[in-house]
């Protein structure tokens, strides 16, 4: 863990960038990679959800 001010901001920072990309980049794969997989024939699995369908 970290053990003063730096090393706390630099683990906060860490932590926030790649939570943050993982985010971004994972809602891009659920957005436009179902649409992609159906113009190469590929299936995707599409759940049910509260708001709508959620396709993986």
């Amino acid at each position: 863990m970290p053990r003063n001010q730096a090393q706390r901001a630099f683990f906060a920072f860490v932590t926030v960038f790649v939570t943050v990309h993982a985010y971004v980049f994972y809602s891009l794969y659920v957005v436009n990679g179902a649409p992609s997989w159906r113009s190469t024939g590929r299936q995707a699995f599409c759940a049910p959800s509260a708001s709508r369908a959620v396709c993986i």
